[in-house]
């Protein structure tokens, strides 16, 4: 099964897709450091009180008006878009494990398998996630046990994440990572791993690193972030 072998006919495991920069969804990139600006003087008072405040006030202040920045270029970008937990819709089951089979040549019954799995909804893992623009897959994600490497203590791991070219520069991978966090740390599960060849983006997203692992059957060491969903989300 998908959760517990790797393909040999593949020879490659579920691990998270980038673009070849490096970074999956670069659009957060609008409002992430300096490049944002700083909130309006109307939302955080007048100069005078920004300036008679302490160094800390300021940045609390500032750093408030970029989370709602972010948020607010966040929605604006996801209007379109609904992120759907498979589980919770059986008749997208089908088209959800070819569309994954076809980004990752994972073999499709692998996916069947593991679909199916999560839509008897017996325990938290595994779960697969679609980010849905209309009838259409943007972009997608799932959460099993291990991801193919050397490291079976480190579960459960996102992976196969992954977005359409054509909807890319949107924050789509960072709403699907965000929706997964919460709905695993919703079914109790807060720590997840997830295995990558890639640095410099799920730190965005909260994500952390953790340690090198070795994927199997691969030559070269791969990266393993982890993420803690603390109490308030």
């Amino acid at each position: 099964g998908i959760c517990t072998a790797r393909p040999e006919s593949t020879g490659r495991r579920m691990k998270v897709f980038a673009e070849e920069s490096g970074v999956e969804e670069s659009g957060f990139l609008l409002y992430n450091g300096d490049t944002v600006p700083g909130p309006p003087e109307s939302a955080t008072g007048s100069s005078r009180k920004l300036r008679s405040a302490g160094k800390g006030s300021r940045s609390a202040q500032a750093e408030a008006g970029k989370r709602q920045q972010r948020a607010e270029m966040r929605k604006y970008r996801m209007d379109n878009i609904i992120i759907r937990k498979v589980r919770e819709h059986p008749d997208m089951a089908d088209a959800a494990a070819r569309w994954f089979h076809e980004k990752w040549g994972i073999p499709l019954e692998a996916y069947q398998e593991s679909v199916g799995e999560c839509l008897k909804k017996q325990s938290a893992v595994p779960q697969w996630y679609l980010a849905m623009d209309g009838e259409d897959i943007a972009g997608g994600l799932g959460v099993i046990e291990n991801d193919y490497h050397n490291r079976k203590d480190l579960t459960p791991n996102v992976c196969a994440v992954y977005v359409e070219e054509a909807f890319r520069r949107r924050g789509i991978a960072g709403a699907l990572l965000e929706a997964v966090c919460a709905d695993m740390a919703a079914q109790g599960i807060d720590t997840l791993y997830l295995l990558t060849d890639h640095d410099s983006f799920y730190e965005r997203y909260g994500w952390e690193f953790h340690c090198l692992v070795r994927g199997d059957g691969e030559p070269d060491m791969s990266r393993m972030y982890v993420h803690r969903q603390d109490a308030a989300g």
